[in-house]
């Protein structure tokens, strides 16, 4: 007789250990996979909204010959009142005027209900959750014009931004749009 007596139901506890191991390993691939096909899917989501966008802008500047107002021009940052700054649909860490001492988000909605009321866009147009805000600025006539700007989550920061971004300034102090390596997605039409 044997030392060894061979099992005949149930499995050693080697043999459970490794089967958890392997699905753990499994479900982290899967999990990783998963959370990078959503932040792409949103990135997607973003540059399709703000195609949508651009279109209802330069719909709206034929059919007005303005652009969307800019409704968050009564505080300090506007120079002069002139109304070449906007507002996001969130509060942005770093951009001037999007902290919770302002009314942005009210201010945004303002600007883009004008798109709505006018029959360019069917409601209006908010950022996926969890990631950057739309924001919209209003520079008035020139090579800038009406800005929508937000951040892209995947792929590598650059200089000029993922085609067709706008860029327009060099670095002048502003924390958007600029020709700085980040992953901004800004939109210009000029006017």
């Amino acid at each position: 007789m044997s030392w060894y007596k061979k099992q005949k139901n149930g499995f050693t506890l080697i043999e459970l250990l490794v089967v958890i191991s392997i699905i753990g390993m499994l479900s982290s691939v899967v999990l990783s996979s998963v959370n990078r096909a959503r932040v792409s899917a949103q990135d997607a989501r973003r540059k399709t909204d703000f195609r949508q966008i651009n279109n209802a802008i330069n719909l709206f500047y034929n059919e007005y010959g303005r652009m969307p107002k800019n409704y968050n021009c009564n505080v300090s940052y506007c120079p002069s009142g002139n109304g070449n700054f906007g507002a996001c649909d969130r509060a942005v860490p770093g951009v001037p005027g999007t902290d919770s001492t302002n009314l942005v988000i009210p201010a945004y909605e303002a600007s883009m209900q004008e798109l709505v009321t006018a029959g360019f866009l069917p409601s209006v147009p908010r950022s996926p959750a969890g990631g950057p805000g739309y924001c919209y600025y209003n520079f008035g006539s020139g090579s800038t014009g009406a800005v929508m700007m937000t951040g892209l989550e995947t792929g590598a920061p650059t200089v000029f931004g993922v085609s067709p971004s706008c860029r327009p300034w060099t670095s002048v102090g502003a924390t958007w749009c600029e020709q700085k390596s980040s992953m901004e997605y800004c939109l210009c039409n000029s006017y």
